[in-house]
């Protein structure tokens, strides 16, 4: 399971076309457009999600902020679980969206499900529009991080898991991964480990360069006492 932010500098048209595949795509070597008939979007509407997203964005009554940054539209990803049979799977992405519809309760715009990329698991893409209420200003605005918070991340997976099993009937439903094991890592903590595995690397070619350097040098002042 995978939580992606998009800002209004992101290409969200691109974005929601890839769910729709609507878009055309050079390089699309992942999808088999003979199993695409097969996909289905949950969302019960005649709309695209483009569409739904403008009419929530341009909504003089929704405010977003000037920021740059301000996240307008979140997607979870979440491919079919290990211990589910494969032949459950329309009843797992439905109870999947509705988990995500009632722990988010946010204006769902897109919640396709995928099954036309024969190197991936089949997969759901359920977007949504982050907006909150805000009772000072008796309006709604843009406020993704009051949504996925820290402690949403933490208990996102072993919350789903049991959701999973319980409605599904199910036992061992394999959610949590080596990255989520102790609960789901916020961006900031994996980019930070990254970071960290980068800098230790750095740090062993610079020592590398210093004994270059130092043998370079001997070799110069022995140059110079001959």
């Amino acid at each position: 399971m995978h939580i992606a932010k998009f800002t209004r500098n992101d290409n969200i048209n691109l974005i929601i076309g890839h769910n729709e595949r609507s878009t055309q795509r050079k390089n699309r070597e992942n999808v088999d457009t003979s199993l695409t008939h097969l996909n289905y979007n949950l969302l019960n509407t005649d709309k695209s999600g483009l569409e739904l997203f403008k009419e929530i964005y341009n909504n003089e009554n929704v405010y977003c902020s000037p920021r740059k940054d301000v996240n307008v539209l979140c997607s979870v990803c979440i491919q079919l679980c290990d211990g589910v049979p494969q032949e459950r799977a329309d009843e797992f992405f439905y109870l999947a969206a509705k988990f995500f519809e009632d722990r988010y309760k946010c204006p769902c715009i897109s919640c396709y499900v995928h099954k036309d990329e024969p190197n991936a698991k089949f997969h759901e893409h359920y977007v949504f529009v982050p907006i909150v209420y805000d009772e000072k200003k008796q309006r709604y605005k843009f406020r993704s991080k009051d949504i996925i918070t820290k402690e949403d991340l933490k208990t996102l997976h072993p919350d789903f898991k049991k959701y999973i099993e319980k409605e599904m009937k199910l036992e061992n439903v394999q959610v949590l991964n080596g990255a989520t094991a102790n609960g789901n890592k916020t961006i900031l903590e994996q980019k930070n480990q990254e970071l960290e595995k980068k800098v230790a690397t750095q740090q062993e070619e610079i020592e590398k360069l210093k004994q270059l350097k130092n043998k370079l040098q001997n070799q110069i002042e022995y140059e110079l006492i001959r």
